[in-house]
């Protein structure tokens, strides 16, 4: 015969091995010690909005890559772009000399320079590089008071290329939208960090073409708004037709992107 005493001492064994297995009388789960995934969270990255089919048409979108950004995720940018009816009419991709801050007073002077007649660059005291790429991009790519040529277009990319600024593949077409990606969270090795001064030069090139009528996403792969890079740069900018979108990298993070485009150019 069991004494009570004894029985009283199993029955709290009895809970302690239950509660350490995550079961309760009753059926009813009790989540286990230690950090557990989110659910949640997820769901919310895996999650991929609907693109309507057409949300893109009449658009023509400018796609300019950073040297983080990842080729398979720009290239699924771009597919995304044409399977919502949008085009892509132009491809920029930045160089490391392009955002080095060394290398600042050398870009300045080459757009000073390059500045095609009729185009105007701002005056006001923000005269960073990037900023400053963009104004003049943008007004390459879409002035519609003042419509610039083809031959003016080619003529600034080939000064770029010339002096190691973009790649010998970019190109410029006339748009009125963009999408600016930039790398992710691994970004921080030379020669393509794109951290602290880089990141914000990278970012500005997005003001200047939004200051220029081209709205245009910042977009940067997971991670990417949780560094001191382009994504968390421009988050900072208060200027309308920008817009930011991370996990550029995922399904989810590329349909996000065309929708903000759309977004942004609703109207056109």
């Amino acid at each position: 015969m069991m004494k009570k005493g004894n029985g009283i001492a199993l029955s709290i064994a009895a809970v302690c091995i239950a509660l350490g297995v995550g079961i309760i009388t009753g059926g009813t789960l009790v989540a286990p010690q230690g950090p557990q995934p989110s659910t949640t969270t997820h769901v919310a990255e895996e999650a991929v909005p609907e693109v309507p089919a057409r949300a893109l048409a009449g658009r023509k979108v400018l796609i300019i890559a950073t040297p983080a950004a990842n080729r398979d995720t720009v290239a699924a940018i771009q597919k995304q772009v044409t399977a919502a009816a949008g085009r892509v009419t132009g491809l920029i991709t930045l160089t490391p000399k392009f955002a080095a801050t060394e290398n600042d007073a050398e870009l300045s002077t080459l757009i000073t320079n390059a500045l095609p007649q009729g185009v105007e660059l701002p005056t006001d005291r923000d005269q960073n590089s990037g900023r400053l790429t963009g104004s003049i991009v943008g007004s390459l790519a879409h002035k519609p008071d003042n419509p610039v040529g083809d031959e003016a277009r080619s003529a600034f990319m080939d000064r770029f290329v010339a002096n190691g600024f973009v790649t010998q593949d970019s190109f410029l077409g006339e748009a009125n939208s963009a999408i600016l990606i930039s790398g992710g969270s691994a970004n921080g090795a030379a020669p393509n960090s794109e951290d602290g001064a880089r990141g914000v030069t990278i970012a500005k090139v997005g003001q200047g073409l939004a200051e220029r009528k081209v709205p245009t996403v910042v977009a940067g792969a997971a991670g990417s708004e949780q560094v001191n890079g382009p994504l968390a740069a421009a988050r900072t900018l208060t200027v309308k037709g920008l817009a930011t979108v991370t996990n550029a990298n995922k399904k989810s993070g590329q349909a996000n992107i065309v929708l903000r485009v759309a977004e942004l150019t609703k109207g056109m």
